[in-house]
C-alpha cells in the first residue's frame, strides 16, 4: 500500500502496511512517518483570533494568493469575517476585501468519474473502504466531526476521534479526504464566524489525524451556498486560486432517503442503481464528468459487515458494490477529486498552520462557537 504527504508542494511515497481490525473498526499504521508532526512555527505573523496590526507590529498570515489569507480587523484582530475584511480593514496589515470563489458541480476533466460519499466516518466506513481497495477503485470521502444529523441511520455516532484510524487508512491508501464542516451545519444558516467555527474544528481534527496535513477541498453541507460563507472559505484557501476547491454534486441516487426507493433493503437499492442508470444515460466514459453524491453512514449504501459483525443485512449488497460492479465494466474511470478537477495527486492538501488550532477546546465551544474567538 502507499501513501502521499505533502511536503514543499512535493508528493513522497511511502510503502506502509496497514493492520486492520474490521470488526472494531480499527486500523493502525505500521512505520508510518509523519512529516507535519511538529507544532508550526509562529513566525512573525498573526493568525486566527491573533492580535494584529501596528500595536503588536504584526501583519495577518497570508495565503497563497493575495486573495486568501487572514485579514486585520480595525480592533486589529486576525480573521475571515466581514468584520475583519470590510470596512475598516486595515490593508497595511493584511489582506482586505471579498473574494467569491468558484463552485464545481461537475469534473473538468472528461473521463472522469468522482465517485464521493458525505457524512462520515461512521461504522460502516471500514468496510466500504476495504471493498474499494479490493477492486482498485478510489473515492473522495467529505468528512464530518460529529454529525447528530445521522442518527436517523440508527447506526452508533462515534465521532470522527473514535474512528481517526479509518479516516488516516482511506488517506493512507489514497483516497482523497476533504471537509463537509464538524457538525454538517447548513452554512446559509449561520453567521461568517460559525462558518469560521465549523471549518477550524474540523481542521483541528484533521492536522491530529492525518499527520499535520488540512484538506483543501469542501463541499457544503446540503449543497448549500451563499457569499457570506463563500468569502470566509476563500480566505481559509478553499478557493481554486489557492489550490483548493469547492464542490457540489451532479448525480444524487438520493441514497440519503432509502425510504423513496421502496419497503425493503433490497428494492431500495435496485432503484437507486435505477437513479444511477438514468442519469448516468446514455454517456460513455471517455465524455463522462460525474461527480456523485453518495453516503458512507447509511447501511443501504455502505453496510458491507457480516451478521458477526453487527450487519443487519449481511445478504444484500449494498448500493456501492452495486456501482462499482455496474460501471467498472463499462470502462467509467473512477477517481479522487483532484483528478476530476484536472489536479495533479495530492493537490488538495497544505501543512497545518496555527490558524488550524484555535477551535480546538470542545467542552468550551460546544455550545458557544464564538467562544474560541475574540
Amino acid at each position: 500500500m502507499y501513501w502521499s504527504v505533502l511536503k514543499s508542494s512535493i508528493i513522497i511515497r511511502y510503502s506502509i502496511s496497514i493492520v486492520c481490525n474490521s470488526v472494531t473498526v480499527i486500523c493502525t499504521p505500521v512505520n508510518a512517518f509523519n512529516s507535519h508532526d511538529a507544532v508550526p512555527t509562529l513566525g512573525t505573523y498573526a493568525y486566527l483570533n491573533d492580535q494584529c496590526g501596528p500595536t503588536v507590529g504584526k501583519k495577518a498570515a497570508p495565503g497563497k494568493t493575495a486573495n486568501s489569507g487572514l485579514c486585520c480587523s480595525a480592533k486589529g484582530t486576525a480573521g475571515f469575517t466581514d468584520e475583519h475584511c470590510g470596512t475598516g480593514c486595515q490593508t497595511a496589515w493584511g489582506r482586505c476585501g471579498k473574494t467569491i470563489p468558484t463552485v464545481r458541480d461537475r469534473c473538468t476533466k472528461a473521463g472522469s468519474f468522482a465517485l464521493t460519499f458525505d457524512d462520515g466516518p461512521s461504522v460502516l466506513t471500514l468496510g466500504l473502504l476495504n471493498y474499494l481497495n479490493s477492486q482498485n477503485v478510489k473515492a473522495t470521502f467529505f468528512v464530518n466531526g460529529l454529525n447528530w444529523k445521522n442518527k436517523d441511520t440508527n447506526n452508533p455516532l462515534p465521532g470522527i476521534y473514535n474512528l481517526s484510524s479509518v479516516v488516516r487508512a482511506a488517506y493512507d491508501t489514497g483516497h482523497q479526504i476533504c471537509s463537509h464542516t464538524w457538525s454538517h451545519t447548513d452554512i446559509i444558516t449561520v453567521d461568517q464566524y460559525n462558518v469560521t467555527y465549523e471549518v477550524s474544528r474540523l481542521n483541528n481534527a484533521f492536522r491530529q489525524i492525518l499527520g499535520g496535513v488540512v484538506p483543501t477541498c469542501f463541499r457544503p453541507p446540503y449543497g448549500d451556498y451563499n457569499d457570506n460563507g463563500l468569502a470566509v472559505l476563500q480566505g481559509m484557501g478553499y478557493g481554486e486560486d489557492s489550490g483548493g476547491a469547492i464542490v457540489t454534486w451532479d448525480l444524487d441516487p438520493v441514497d440519503w432517503d432509502p425510504s423513496q426507493h421502496g419497503t425493503t433493503p433490497t428494492a431500495q437499492i435496485a432503484d437507486m442503481v435505477n437513479e444511477f442508470k438514468t442519469q448516468i444515460g446514455t454517456t460513455k466514459p471517455a465524455d463522462s464528468t460525474f461527480m456523485t453524491l453518495d453516503h458512507d453512514v447509511w447501511n443501504t449504501t455502505a453496510d458491507f459487515r457480516t451478521s458477526a459483525q453487527g450487519g443487519p443485512y449481511p445478504n444484500v449488497i449494498p448500493l456501492a458494490q452495486k456501482v462499482v460492479e455496474l460501471l467498472k465494466p463499462q470502462g467509467f474511470n473512477f477517481v479522487t477529486l483532484d483528478e476530476c478537477l484536472g489536479k495533479a495527486a495530492g493537490s488538495f492538501y497544505r501543512p497545518e498552520t496555527p490558524s488550524d488550532r484555535v477551535c480546538s477546546d470542545a467542552t468550551t465551544i460546544a455550545t458557544n462557537p464564538n467562544a474560541c474567538f475574540i
